[in-house]
């Protein structure tokens, strides 16, 4: 299994997604998980609270997918010079080769990162962006960012008659 795409591409994608990783005691979440499915590539994080999805075009002849190491892999990136790469996939090892050299790294089965939420009924509303906005800078006035340990949230919560939008700091809420 292979696929080709140019350093800058793949780079901007992995550190997008790479902002949701944080520290864990599951295994598989310190990894992005790579789909290529027809000519695109699709680079998922995932915390269990927040998923971050990116894609980009690529050349690749099959449809596949794996989880890479999101650390090691963008440290590799970030020392590249713009041009083109190619990932090459075989038993649980990937290489990254470009014009001027290689890299190896083992790689996870895609089957252990979580799996994404599909959503049952298909809803939207649409919501005035300036109403919104400032509904949103009034909630979060009263999420306390000065504490050291910060328990702020914010509930955005729409019915058909009304949408609240509610900022806590663990101490007070506000709608």
């Amino acid at each position: 299994m292979k696929l080709t795409t140019t350093s800058k591409a793949i780079l901007s994608a992995v550190n997008t997604v790479g902002q949701v990783i944080k520290s864990t005691t599951l295994p598989i979440l310190d990894n992005v998980l790579f789909e290529v499915k027809s000519g695109t590539l699709k680079i998922t994080a995932d915390n269990l609270e927040v998923r971050s999805c990116q894609t980009i075009p690529v050349t690749s002849e099959t449809d596949f997918s794996i989880c890479i190491p999101f650390e090691m892999l963008s440290k590799i990136l970030k020392g590249l010079p713009e041009t083109p790469i190619d990932f090459t996939f075989s038993n649980n090892n990937l290489n990254i080769s470009y014009p001027l050299g290689e890299y190896n790294m083992t790689t996870v089965p895609s089957i252990e990162f979580p799996k994404d939420i599909e959503f049952e009924s298909e809803k939207s509303i649409s919501v005035n962006s300036s109403v919104l906005s400032h509904a949103l800078s009034k909630a979060l006035m009263f999420i306390d960012e000065t504490d050291d340990r910060p328990i702020g949230k914010l509930l955005i919560k729409v019915s058909e008659e009304n949408t609240f939008v509610v900022g806590m700091s663990g101490h007070v809420g506000i709608e």
